[in-house]
């Protein structure tokens, strides 16, 4: 009600038109982005209230209730802002444990352990897959969906930025170069 809302990672959410704060202040979340995808705000990582269990959660826009539901994630840090695709929500530590869970109700659909060092970049989604990225250059494509289903694996170069994609391209800056593949 109101009009758009804007959700900030430090927990507040702002109605676009004036400004104004709506519903209760949520938590800070440390180092990811929130997603917001059909009227929920979804947040992955710790947060300043989880005394650093990180944690997925889900909450309506605009109102003060408390979280539609919270999932545990891995210990380690979540750097990687989270993607939803296809009703489910992507989270992945630093220690490369991907954690995809339902985003109606937060229920587990699996967990994975990748060969990626220390994700740094947020997942991309393009084409119909999944691109993720970790910080000394290791890729994987994902094929979206409840259980895991790589479709390949590739090696760059050290990198920590979110891909960018235009048309067939991709865009990828690592620590020394811009590539187009």
């Amino acid at each position: 009600p109101g009009g758009p809302v804007l959700a900030l990672s430090d927990g507040t959410r702002v109605r676009a038109r004036d400004g104004s704060t709506v519903g209760a202040r949520a938590p800070l979340t440390y180092y990811t982005s929130p997603v917001v995808h059909e009227g929920q705000v979804y947040v992955s990582g710790a947060t300043s209230d989880d005394a650093g269990r990180p944690q997925a959660r889900a909450a309506r826009l605009g109102t003060a209730k408390p979280p539609t539901w919270e999932a545990p994630l891995d210990e380690a840090r979540h750097h990687v802002s989270p993607i939803v695709v296809d009703g489910l929500l992507y989270s992945l530590s630093v220690r490369g444990v991907l954690r995809v869970v339902q985003v109606a109700n937060g229920s587990l659909a699996y967990e994975q352990k990748l060969r990626l060092e220390r994700p740094q970049a947020s997942f991309s989604y393009a084409g119909g897959r999944i691109f993720i990225f970790g910080a000394e250059g290791g890729a994987l494509v994902l094929r979206p969906g409840p259980s895991f289903d790589p479709i390949r694996s590739n090696s760059l170069e050290p990198l920590r930025a979110t891909p960018f994609f235009e048309g067939r391209s991709i865009y990828v800056r690592t620590h020394e170069r811009l590539y187009r593949l």
